[in-house]
């Protein structure tokens, strides 16, 4: 599904250490373990502010910050 989608960068959760591996059978050059995170562009700043984003230029000089969380499905689930 990640191939068929072809995005520019991914958000994955729950990988269990397997996030090289999904990105080597993927295509993408880049990834990010402690923010689960797949990318076709360079990662300048893997784990910023403490590991809430990490840093991607996605052309030369042009950077976005990339977040990725997983939220408590009880906190935040229906009331």
């Amino acid at each position: 599904m990640i191939r068929e989608i072809d995005a520019d960068i991914v958000g994955v959760l729950e990988s269990y250490n397997r996030l090289p591996e999904i990105a080597r059978k993927t295509g993408y050059p880049y990834y990010n373990v402690g923010l689960q995170l797949l990318s076709k562009f360079p990662i300048l700043e893997p784990s910023g502010a403490e590991g809430l984003y990490s840093l991607i230029e996605v052309e030369p000089g042009y950077v976005v910050a990339f977040f990725n969380t997983h939220l408590d499905y009880v906190k935040y689930g229906p009331s």
